[in-house]
């Protein structure tokens, strides 16, 4: 009896060791779009903030304590949208950049490459890659001898699960910005780039993601992207549902978190790939959970061990070996001696680099030598998997992070609170896309000055802006202007700036006679102008897009094209918005703007590289430069104001808005 009680015992450890290397869970985690914030701060505000990389990292190290198989990854559009980036981006550069820094600190294991982290420059984006101590990635970055300019994948390893990671940057770049930015880069169709390294990748690993800097929104910009000869803007569901192979595929670009925090994204078949999108500004941490299973178990039985003795009951009795009985006593006084070790495990120091991040790029093969037989293909196969967003509103900042950033915080809050000029009464943007408003004409008032045109476009890009009289100071330039463009002079007829002010007018809709917003057109493309006067009449009617999304009922065909045809021109690309410019008077000299006479205007690159498809509207595929800025917009406002010394809020009333109903 006590033979056989050893025996059992001996049977049932390695049945338990067999069975728990057999199944396995991996979380695979995702920031994106996180534009500068590591602090809980909001330096627009200069206020503390419920958001950002300090708050993600309590997240983080908590998963790690709690899981063994952890990776790290974010989806770009790292380098640009606080006061803190843009000081040791542009100003002070010769210390590390922080947002490299943090990253470093927290061990991610990847970067995929984003707009607005080429919209720096190659000599900032080029120093921040070299600072990295992960790789960054965008297999569509084409050079032309074939090769991406970043890498295109990567491959790390999690006890012994090998995860394939492919890296994608959305191909609107041209739309937004200069080709001197990414001088030799062409950005391809993301779903013919996926094919490509799918096909490469997917023998060698057991998970293969997809971390792209695109939105999985396809039709958003579609008719622009498509106006410009340009691949789709936001194709991450596109390569989901067009490249098999992908396990999960991660988003960015949009801001548009997927799915909403509190929702857990469960895929029901494990062929098919999650989709998950942080979101923005590190608000929430996406969360992929993925089961996988070997396919065949790690230990076999052998049944030399084993030697048959007799049968009793018609059940056999067996007898261990003294070789068998020698493991048996080993293993166990092994497991005394490491039992106390066992309950002590320590988080590893975050800023060493141990083997959870070690890359496997060189040890990858073509799809020939898979086949071959080296390396083999998986052995391990996903039997389940779900994703969260993790919110920030509720976790504390990391003291590690804080302490590391720290320095750079103190010195953005000395920038952001230096005073430039003063205000004589407040500045508020809260109608200024309905009206003239005196914060868009501060911008088109700095822009003409800069450039010397005769008409400026510019955009309200924050309606929430609010400024009391007395002193302006540095945060409240970011406040008023958000984003990083610089400044160009291109020319137009009149013409061309009658289409691209009737283009932006899209952004009007009647909703029972009264004037407001259309949803299909985000506020920041609806551009005023300034050097001429005009009208804008508003006659169309909301709801086409609310009974489109109801599935066009009660609506015969006919009256469905005839609604597609009065919106759109497809020969020309012009978007007919139903709403008209009137009046147009060119200021300088009191008399109607002529149509076949050529001006000079100014606008941000954003928009004189393509950006919302107004120049395309306009007829323009490839505008006439006069001038860019060798300063970005934010710097070139912030100089206006402070030469001018006293601000005084102030309108001409140059347009306005009617209806005939």
């Amino acid at each position: 009896m006590r033979q056989l009680f050893f025996l059992f015992s001996f049977i049932f450890f390695l049945l338990s060791f067999s069975t728990a290397q057999q199944t396995d869970t991996l979380y695979i985690l995702q920031t994106t779009d996180v534009h500068g914030n590591v602090q809980d701060y909001n330096y627009f505000t200069d206020k503390t903030a419920d958001y950002g990389l300090a708050r993600i990292y309590s997240e983080v190290v908590r998963l790690r304590r709690k899981h063994k198989n952890v990776v790290l990854l974010d989806g770009g559009d790292l380098l640009q949208g606080t006061p803190m980036i843009y000081y040791f981006n542009q100003i002070e550069t010769d210390v590390p950049n922080p947002m490299i820094l943090t990253l470093n600190t927290m061990q991610y294991d990847a970067f995929a490459v984003g707009n607005h982290d080429i919209e720096q420059g190659p000599l900032v984006y080029n120093r921040a890659r070299k600072e990295s101590h992960f790789p960054w990635l965008s297999a569509n970055s084409l050079l032309r001898d074939g090769s991406a300019y970043f890498k295109p994948y990567t491959i790390i390893e999690r006890n012994g699960i090998r995860i394939g990671i492919i890296g994608l940057t959305t191909p609107g770049i041209p739309m937004w910005l200069d080709k001197t930015l990414y001088p030799g880069i062409e950005w391809t169709d993301m779903v013919k780039t996926a094919k490509k390294y799918v096909k490469i990748l997917r023998p060698q690993v057991d998970v293969l993601v997809g971390l792209f800097h695109a939105g999985f929104e396809a039709e958003y910009s579609k008719k622009q992207t498509d106006a410009l000869g340009l691949p789709n803007e936001n194709a991450s569901r596109l390569v989901a549902q067009q490249v098999p192979g992908f396990d999960v595929v991660f988003a960015g670009h949009s801001h548009r978190p997927k799915p909403k925090p509190g929702q857990k994204e469960i895929v029901k078949n494990p062929n098919e790939p999650l989709l998950i999108n942080a979101g923005s500004w590190g608000r929430n941490l996406g969360v992929a959970e993925i089961i996988v299973k070997r396919e065949t178990a790690d230990i076999k039985f052998k049944t030399k061990n084993l030697k048959q003795k007799t049968r009793v009951r018609n059940k056999r009795r067996y007898e261990l070996s003294p070789k068998m009985r020698a493991a048996m006593q080993k293993n166990r006084d092994k497991r005394i001696l490491t039992e106390g070790k066992k309950r002590a495990v320590k988080l590893p120091d975050s800023k060493a680099q141990d083997s959870r991040h070690k890359t496997l790029e060189n040890k990858a093969k073509t799809p020939e030598q898979t086949a071959a037989g080296e390396p083999k293909g998986s052995t391990w196969h996903i039997t389940a998997k779900k994703g969260w967003l993790k919110s920030t509103k509720a976790l504390p900042p990391s003291p590690e992070i804080l302490s590391l950033i720290k320095p750079y915080h103190r010195k953005t809050l000395h920038y952001i609170r230096t005073k430039i000029a003063d205000l004589t009464a407040p500045l508020d943007a809260a109608r200024s896309r309905f009206e003239d408003n005196a914060t868009v004409e501060l911008i088109n008032k700095a822009q003409l000055d800069y450039t010397g045109a005769d008409i400026s476009f510019a955009a309200s890009f924050n309606e929430h802006f609010k400024m009391p009289a007395g002193p302006i100071r540095i945060k409240d330039i970011y406040g008023m202007y958000r984003y990083e463009n610089f400044l160009y002079t291109i020319e137009m007829t009149g013409q061309q700036i009658k289409d691209f002010l009737k283009y932006s007018a899209r952004y009007f809709v009647l909703d029972n006679g009264q004037i407001t917003a259309s949803t299909e057109m985000p506020g920041y493309n609806y551009d005023m102008a300034e050097g001429i006067r005009y009208t804008i009449k508003v006659n169309r009617k909301k709801g086409n897009k609310e009974k489109r999304e109801k599935g066009n009922k009660g609506k015969d065909i006919r009256q469905m094209i005839k609604e597609v045809k009065k919106k759109y021109q497809e020969a020309s690309g012009k978007i007919i918005s139903g709403n008209l410019v009137e009046d147009l008077i060119f200021i300088k000299t009191g008399k109607p703007l002529k149509m076949n006479t050529k001006y000079t205007v100014a606008m941000n690159s954003y928009r004189a590289s393509g950006g919302g498809g107004h120049l395309a509207a306009a007829g323009i595929k490839k505008p006439k430069i006069l001038s860019k800025s060798n300063v970005e917009m934010r710097t070139i406002l912030a100089e206006y104001i402070k030469k001018q010394k006293i601000i005084r809020p102030e309108t001409d009333g140059n347009w306005k808005l009617i209806t005939n109903y």
